[in-house]
């Protein structure tokens, strides 16, 4: 088990299980969740996305 609040790190993850609030709100792959638009896992990688991401 892996804990983060470094979404980076969690691409080496087989499984994410996202909380929100002390509840799981998603779970799936790294592909799955980046995916979902309208998903906390989305929500926060956007968010911090300027610190991984390469102009």
């Amino acid at each position: 088990m892996y804990i983060s609040h470094r979404l980076s790190l969690c691409k080496f993850c087989d499984d994410i299980a996202v909380s929100d609030h002390g509840a799981i709100v998603q779970y799936g792959t790294r592909d799955q969740l980046v995916a979902d638009e309208n998903g906390k896992y989305y929500e926060l990688w956007h968010a911090q996305a300027q610190y991984y991401v390469k102009e």
